[in-house]
């Protein structure tokens, strides 16, 4: 189940990355982004390794 939520996690976070700069959102915020999501990728395996 961790494996399952850090995959779509991970998966939401590239799609995020490259589909960012195709819509022209080009500021700091969004560029930065993907690195929130692999804080939440992390804390999600955490949780979930700790069940």
């Amino acid at each position: 189940m961790a494996i399952l939520a850090l995959v779509v996690v991970l998966t939401m976070a590239v799609v995020h990355w490259f589909l960012t700069p195709l819509m022209g959102i080009g500021t700091e915020l969004f560029n930065l982004a993907p690195l929130g999501w692999l804080v939440l990728a992390a804390a999600v395996w955490l949780f979930a390794g700790e069940r």
